[in-house]
């Protein structure tokens, strides 16, 4: 570790300044922290899993970007979590996993922009919840996915889903989401995925009438029910769209 340290230092220091911290958060994996708060990770495999409060970079204010190394596969349990200051991330296309709560934020975060590459098979419960996003795409080659992924992200506005399942709660709490298109890759939508998302009136799915009747979807899954009231009335489909018909509480077909 130590002569790989040194080897980095020698290289990048003239590039993007002194070195505040090194260290390892993996078996196979250390870091570097620069003065100008970037957040340099390298080696092969994945990071540890951290107890909440437990991680090297819990709370850290002067970290203001991170780029993950090619080599590395997994983003373990609470990272980087809290990292309010953290705008910007570069994953690897080694990537696979960004597991539980990994850039979790109990509020705002500083994360403005997000890119999931189509290596990343997996996302855990929490991972990006309370970050200052305002668009995301999720890519047809995510499979195991947690609930809340997105939760309370108040400024997201535009999302797009081409994986086959849609999480639970995914963005419950995102007021501001107006635009989201789902892909006909879609087949099962899960429970409260658009909780209290006060401004989202209608989606657009990319399939017929019949599929969207074959998609299975969860109890709740257009935010009504119990004391919620959704907003949702529309659903534009190829062939026509689904309209709510509040008087009668259901869903109502119309074929163009």
């Amino acid at each position: 570790l130590t002569t790989q340290v040194a080897t980095l230092q020698t290289e990048v220091d003239d590039i993007i300044g002194g070195i505040v911290e090194i260290g390892t958060c993996g078996e196979n994996i250390h870091y570097v922290l620069y003065e100008n708060g970037k957040l340099l990770l390298h080696g092969s495999g994945a990071t540890y899993d951290y107890e909440i409060g437990r991680s090297p970079f819990w709370e850290r204010e002067d970290i203001r970007s991170l780029v993950i190394g090619e080599g590395i596969t997994a983003i373990g349990t609470s990272v980087f979590e809290r990292c309010y200051n953290m705008a910007t991330v570069t994953f690897p296309s080694t990537l696979t996993t960004i597991k539980a709560r990994a850039f979790f934020m109990y509020t705002q975060g500083g994360l403005t922009s997000l890119t999931i590459p189509p290596t990343i098979t997996t996302i855990g419960e929490k991972a990006f919840v309370d970050q200052a996003l305002t668009s995301i795409i999720m890519p047809a080659t995510l499979t195991t996915l947690g609930t809340y992924i997105f939760d309370g992200s108040a400024t997201l506005r535009t999302a797009r889903i081409e994986c086959a399942e849609v999480p639970g709660f995914l963005f419950a709490m995102c007021n501001r989401l107006s635009d989201v298109t789902l892909s006909h890759n879609v087949t099962k939508i899960g429970s409260h995925w658009i909780n209290y998302c006060n401004s989202l009136t209608q989606l657009t799915y990319e399939g017929s009438l019949d599929d969207w009747a074959a998609v299975t979807k969860g109890a709740n899954w257009d935010g009504r029910g119990g004391q919620l009231t959704g907003t949702l009335i529309r659903v534009n489909c190829l062939d026509g769209h689904m309209e709510y018909d509040s008087e009668n509480n259901e869903w109502v077909e119309v074929r163009e």
